[in-house]
């Protein structure tokens, strides 16, 4: 579904991550994203590569791009961190990306793994919680963007009231870190 008035857009859930690593295990902030998070952000690992749509596809390969600090915390800014094995909350996963230090879109994450879910297994309303990212398109404003998300949002209540009665949307600013 497109919005009149955003020109990119990109989703992700937050959650922290049990990460493993060779002095045991730590907690760390991570993002469930979808794929095109990182082109949004305008922002390169500064090692290896960021996701693929296929690695966001169910059943695809777990992979994970990390950030500077648990690079340098659990793998000691080894430069041949491309392709090792990191127990994410239990799974392993291939590490695929560094991202340059300071960089922490959104929020305070040092971890981000495909977001896949297979709509047909899901209920309504038994979704996580899901954030978007976008980018507002220069010809419109956050206050424009946010009157037609209240419109949709209105108009999803009416058709479904047992499970949007009272979730809305809006559009704010997000400071992002000196390295996007």
């Amino acid at each position: 579904t497109s919005l009149k008035g955003i020109s990119e857009f990109s989703a992700y859930r937050e959650e922290n991550f049990n990460v493993s690593g060779r002095d045991g295990v730590r907690r760390y902030s991570g993002i469930f994203a979808e794929p095109n998070i990182f082109q949004l952000t305008r922002t390169k690992p500064i090692l290896g590569r960021v996701f693929t749509e296929l690695e966001y596809q169910v059943g695809a390969d777990n992979v994970a791009v990390i950030g500077f600090d648990l690079w340098q915390n659990l793998f000691a800014g080894d430069s041949k961190v491309i392709d090792q094995r990191l127990r994410v909350s239990g799974v392993s996963h291939r590490v695929i990306g560094v991202m340059p230090q300071g960089y922490c879109c959104p929020s305070t994450a040092e971890s981000w793994v495909p977001m896949r879910q297979d709509a047909t297994k899901l209920n309504r309303g038994d979704g996580e919680t899901v954030y978007g990212l976008a980018h507002i398109a220069e010809n419109s404003s956050s206050e424009e963007v946010n009157r037609k998300l209240d419109v949709i949002m209105q108009r999803i209540e009416e058709r479904l009231p047992k499970t949007n009665n009272g979730i809305g949307a809006f559009a704010d600013s997000l400071q992002m870190s000196s390295a996007a």
